[in-house]
Order: structure tokens, then C-alpha cells, then sequence
């Protein structure tokens, strides 16, 4: 019976899309919340830069320039 597998399947795509969204919700929506000055929001970049390398420092400060802009 190849029901029980495709439901499995599904809930796993389904667990993973949720998990990105709400990996996306932490690295845009809180840092929006918490860090309004531009000491803070360079702090956040920096940080993204030591979590994730050299691109995720270029995608920081897009994100940080227009939070709406990586929610596409």
C-alpha cells in the first residue's frame, strides 16, 4: 500500500517548509524588532557574517536595507 509512505513524504516536505519559514521569521522579523539604530543593525550583519560566511553578509544588509524584500 503506497499510502502510508506518500503521507509520510508529505509531512516531512511539509515539517521542512515550515522549519524554513520560521528559520526566516528568526533572521528577519526578530532582528527588525530588536535593532532599530545603525550601530545595531551593522552588530546584526556581522553576526550573520560569523554564522554563515561571506554571502549571508551581502544577504544581511539586503534584508536589513527591505525586511519585506527576502519574504518573496
Amino acid at each position: 500500500m503506497p499510502a502510508p509512505n506518500r503521507t509520510a513524504r508529505a509531512n516531512t516536505i511539509i515539517f521542512f517548509i515550515m522549519y524554513l519559514l520560521f528559520n526566516e521569521l528568526i533572521l528577519n522579523v526578530i532582528p527588525f524588532a530588536i535593532m532599530t539604530n545603525k550601530k545595531a543593525n551593522g552588530l546584526i550583519i556581522k553576526l550573520n557574517f560569523h554564522r554563515k560566511g561571506k554571502l549571508s553578509k551581502n544577504w544581511g544588509a539586503r534584508v536589513l536595507r527591505h525586511p519585506l524584500e527576502s519574504s518573496v
